[in-house]
């Protein structure tokens, strides 16, 4: 048996690199995003992957890291917009494309015998395409679930230099130990906290997830990712996301 933690809407979006409008593959992607929207909740999570995907199959391992925690979808929406940055050190300026959608999905955060899963049920492409394996996003996935220990220096691991400040509660469960496996939920509410995803062989029965989740079949006009991060899909190549195409 197992113990749905918490379900909602997961959307996942990539960025260009500095002055590709027009996407061509994934060696001309900066950045991958995971936005985690709980159910009956108003807050919003900006995740982001330092190897630019999810985790391949065959146990292989992706870090990712809170990089925003807020209770209003417009900052979300500000944040994966397009922006002009003044680099000071280098002296030069720099168009940051706006991220697009990838991905849209339902997700649930599992605890089985005192691991704890992140799955996704994928609804929109309807199809997955070339695009989606890019990143290995595919129409359902189950990642192993580990969150860093913010006073660890665990080797391999990249550091960050502004701590999340975890409640007792929370901090209290490391016990000393490098990571452990997140029983709450609330470990994902706080900016600047490392998880670490991991495919393995060993699957999460998950016969009654799907319908557990509530996935549902979307389309362009009912796409949560528009409506929920109050984004405006004239202003965003929608290709990736409704064909699983590059633009």
């Amino acid at each position: 048996m197992y113990q749905i933690l918490e379900k909602g809407d997961i959307y996942f979006f990539v960025r260009p690199k500095e002055g590709v409008w027009e996407v061509g593959g994934l060696e001309e992607i900066d950045h991958f995003y995971l936005v985690l929207k709980p159910q009956d909740q108003e807050i919003y999570r900006l995740l982001i992957s330092w190897q630019k995907s999810l985790p391949r199959k065959g146990g292989e391992a992706v870090e990712v890291f809170t990089e925003m925690v807020t209770r209003n979808a417009e900052e979300i929406k500000r944040h994966l917009e397009s922006k002009i940055l003044e680099l000071q050190q280098e002296r030069r300026v720099v168009t940051v494309e706006e991220a697009r959608p990838v991905g849209e999905g339902r997700y649930g955060l599992i605890r089985k015998k005192e691991e704890t899963w992140l799955i996704y049920l994928l609804e929109l492409p309807k199809r997955v395409e070339s695009v989606q394996r890019d990143f290995n996003l595919f129409s359902q996935g189950a990642f192993r679930l580990r969150v860093k220990n913010p006073g660890s220096l665990s080797e391999g691991f990249l550091e960050i230099k502004d701590k999340p400040p975890l409640p007792g509660y929370l901090a209290s469960k490391f016990d000393r130990q490098d990571f452990i496996s997140p029983d709450n939920p609330d470990f994902f509410n706080y900016p600047n906290v490392t998880f670490v995803l991991k495919t393995t062989p060993k699957k999460l029965e998950s016969e009654g997830l799907e319908r557990e989740l509530d996935r549902e079949e979307e389309n362009l006009n009912s796409a949560e990712v528009f409506n929920d991060l109050k984004i405006d899909r004239a202003d965003y190549p929608i290709k990736p996301l409704i064909k699983g195409e590059w633009d």
